[in-house]
């Protein structure tokens, strides 16, 4: 299938204009080879220095998805999303914070919050979770 977009001319949705990179995060399908984006975030300098990293995948208006890669130890500290979301283990070992428990979830396991829920991610192993973030088409976030 053609390119309908050329040049350096930005594609637009909905009157606004899009770079390139939103129009890959956006298109209207994904496909993904969850083993080679890990590879690649794994050979970051990013990761050799910090040991976190992450990599936003999908970006629609109301749904993000991100893969993040965490050592062991590494936590992301307390937040809350305005939006649902659900954290899915690819590899490793990760706990899950909540206010009233702690989760475990390992590779192949999920968990999901309603929005508001406050959390820390924290990996137990070296780890590699997606996170997705859905919100209702009323209410997105327009610039995020």
């Amino acid at each position: 299938m053609a390119n309908k977009h050329h040049g350096s001319q930005p594609a637009e949705r909905g009157g606004v204009a899009l770079s390139k990179l939103a129009r890959d995060l956006a298109r209207p399908t994904a496909r993904f080879d969850l083993r080679e984006e890990i590879g690649k975030l794994s050979q970051t300098a990013s990761w050799r220095k910090t040991g976190q990293n992450a990599k936003e995948l999908v970006k629609y208006p109301d749904l993000r998805i991100s893969l993040i890669l965490l050592r062991p130890s590494k936590r992301i500290q307390g937040h809350e999303a305005d939006a649902r979301i659900s954290i899915q283990t690819i590899d490793g070992k990760i706990r899950l914070h909540l206010p009233d428990e702690t989760v475990e979830l390992a590779a192949g396991q999920m968990s999901t919050l309603e929005r508001g829920v406050t959390h820390d991610v924290e990996a137990e192993q070296e780890s590699a979770f997606l996170l997705t973030i859905a919100w209702p088409e009323k209410e997105h976030p327009q610039s995020r």
